[in-house]
């Protein structure tokens, strides 16, 4: 009797919990939505809410919206810095209110460098390469992080704000976007809230799965491979690509080759980074790895890392 009392006390508290659970859900998605977990997801997380039990993913993303969403799901944050004066939104925004449901992520986005203008006005809608970019250099906030080193063809890249392509370039490499079935992004068109939420599900899955590369093997700061580029002549730029500071000569950083893609007027300038010798003795000395190479100035400078 008490079995048969403990089983059916069980099965009601499994069927209360998938009633939760169902009463909870956006009741605008369909069950075959291949998107349907993700965004619920998001929701359990506190990362996104609908209206009404709905989560309207065909309308189009505001800004306020999309950079709510993306500080909440990667987690920015400003636990890392003291200030005198608490920042304010009218410190970065001239039409942000100090008050909104979205004030505190506005203002986590500008002191963290996402690049917003501020003459933004909140209420405009994003389009899917401006929420790409964000998106992206939001993630390098908490990087870095492994990216291969594919150059995608992006079929209306012309259409593409040059300013954005290397981020496009990156999270096509990373699998957290990807082309349509004519090889186009759209990066023009206003992204809806489904797809914004699928591009954000996305990154934080890539965010979870990889490691951030902030020391390398000796615990040592693993700084980021930047790159330089000066004019010779019309017709010849130097390429200096630095590897920040190291702490002893066991560090280095050699132009391996280059690649040039034609149809891209781009140029690929791959590197190769070498690491102590654990069986060698080092002198602490600070150290500023670099090497350079010499480009036509017809050519737009990428720096990947040798694959």
């Amino acid at each position: 009797m008490k079995r048969c009392s403990v089983k059916v006390f069980l099965l009601m508290v499994a069927a209360l919990v998938m009633f939760s659970v169902n009463a909870s859900a956006f009741d605008d998605i369909p069950q075959d939505d291949e998107s349907r977990s993700k965004i619920l997801k998001l929701q359990e997380l506190g990362v996104i809410s609908g209206i009404d039990g709905s989560f309207h993913g065909d309308k189009e993303l505001t800004y306020a919206e999309g950079i709510h969403m993306i500080v909440k799901g990667l987690d920015l944050n400003l636990s890392a810095y003291m200030f005198i004066k608490a920042p304010e939104a009218k410190d970065s925004f001239d039409y942000v209110p100090e008050d909104a449901w979205y004030t505190k992520s506005f203002i986590i986005a500008a002191v963290r460098g996402l690049q917003l203008d501020r003459s933004l006005d909140p209420n405009t809608v994003m389009t899917r390469e401006e929420f790409a970019h964000h998106l992206l250099t939001a993630l390098d906030r908490t990087g870095p992080y492994p990216f291969t080193k594919m150059l995608f063809v992006v079929e209306d890249e012309t259409d593409l704000n040059p300013d954005y392509m290397h981020s496009i370039q990156l999270l096509l490499n990373g699998g957290i976007i990807s082309l349509d079935e004519d090889g186009k992004f759209r990066p023009k068109q206003p992204i809806t809230r489904k797809e914004a939420a699928v591009m954000l599900y996305d990154a934080m899955e890539f965010k979870n799965n990889h490691t951030s590369q902030e020391t390398d093997e000796e615990g040592y700061p693993d700084q980021e491979v930047t790159f330089e580029v000066t004019e010779v002549n019309e017709e010849v730029n130097k390429v200096t690509v630095s590897w920040g500071e190291q702490p002893n000569p066991g560090y280095g950083i050699t132009i391996s080759s280059i690649h040039f893609v034609d149809e891209f007027e781009t140029a690929v300038v791959y590197y190769r980074l070498s690491y102590p010798n654990p069986d060698l003795f080092y002198p602490q000395v600070i150290v500023y790895p670099k090497d350079e190479t010499y480009v036509s100035s017809a050519y737009k400078i990428v720096i990947e890392e040798e694959p």
